[in-house]
């Protein structure tokens, strides 16, 4: 699969001329992922058709994982993109915000 996916965007970038960074690119590396290898998305395809879409929302705030013990309090605001990947990987937004404060 790494091999496929390395050849396509090979083909986009290249040949094709398409930003790597634009929701094209990505959306046609994943439609051709899962037009190639089926088995291997059936989960996410059934977690994504039981539930209902909700609304797009702008970005998400969410507390951060653990107390400052009186420090200034730290938000960290989620976009759109990262909430929908949180929801993908199976965990809550404030576990992906958590994650992203010990990151830095």
């Amino acid at each position: 699969m790494t091999s496929f996916a390395y050849g396509l965007h090979n083909k986009l970038v290249v040949k094709e001329g398409i930003d790597p960074t634009s929701d094209e690119y990505y959306d046609r590396i994943n439609s051709r992922m899962r037009e190639i290898f089926p088995n291997e998305f059936e989960d996410i395809k059934q977690a994504l058709v039981a539930e209902p879409e909700e609304p797009r929302r702008s970005s998400e705030v969410v507390a951060p994982a653990t107390r400052n013990n009186g420090a200034k309090p730290r938000k960290v605001r989620l976009t759109a993109t990262q909430v929908s990947l949180a929801r993908k990987l199976g965990i809550t937004p404030e576990q992906y915000a958590a994650q992203l404060v010990k990151d830095r």
